[in-house]
């Protein structure tokens, strides 16, 4: 962890949420772009980005021991980029993030044990559908 960042214990994400930002960092990466107050995985501990950091930008994006860990309001703000209508619902002890597209079809519908794993799984499922739909054009 480098001296800029602020280590916060325990992180403020549900373990399986770090891991699944942590398996898919090379997908956030290239939809972020740093900001003070990010939160980042970095050598198993989650901190704030310093505004030193944020300073780096493409070189954070492309450092492969930093990991982006987006808060519930950047994953809406993403869905809304691909998603015409996002509901985020509450069920008994889950979420469920649901998407539909202009014609209100639905793109994708997951359910998970946080909001913030529910619509990170939705947006990286919708983007891996749309990056399938442009290589069958190809």
């Amino acid at each position: 962890m480098t001296p800029a960042a602020e280590s916060i214990a325990p992180p403020p994400f549900a373990p399986a949420y770090l891991q699944r930002c942590r398996a898919a960092r090379r997908d956030l990466s290239a939809l972020w772009t740093p900001a003070v107050g990010d939160w980042t995985l970095q050598a198993d501990d989650a901190c704030l980005l310093s505004e030193k950091q944020a300073a780096q930008g493409s070189e954070l994006t492309a450092d492969r021991s930093v990991c982006w860990l987006p808060r519930l309001d950047q994953l809406l703000a993403l869905l809304t980029a691909v998603s015409s209508h996002t509901v985020l619902d509450c069920y008994k002890g889950d979420f469920a993030c649901i998407c539909f597209d202009e014609v209100s079809r639905r793109i994708a519908d997951v359910v998970s044990e946080t909001p913030e794993l529910a619509c990170l799984q939705a947006l990286l499922f919708i983007h891996a559908e749309l990056a399938a739909h442009e290589k069958s054009w190809e």
